[in-house]
């Protein structure tokens, strides 16, 4: 793999799960429920609901990049199924 660029850029724009995960994100993948005001909610395989910054159409298959340091765990419901 070549990577010509910023580093910044390397992390920012990714587009592929499989390099996500070889400079160190944790992936998710799952499937958008609704999303308002920079807010998308995603249903995992596992049945979870997780909510994400950023815009997703509805019933789009997505991928969740994230760092294990920038995850919240709140008491909070999210959405009722």
């Amino acid at each position: 793999m070549v990577f010509i660029g910023k580093i910044e850029e390397l992390y920012e724009k990714i587009d592929k799960p499989e390099i996500a995960r070889l400079i160190g994100y944790n992936i998710l993948s799952g499937k958008v429920m609704d999303s308002i005001n920079n807010k998308t909610i995603v249903e995992l395989a596992s049945s979870d609901l997780v909510e994400c910054a950023g815009n997703g159409e509805k019933g789009e298959d997505v991928y969740i990049a994230f760092w294990p340091s920038s995850v919240n765990i709140g008491k909070e419901k999210i959405v009722e199924k």
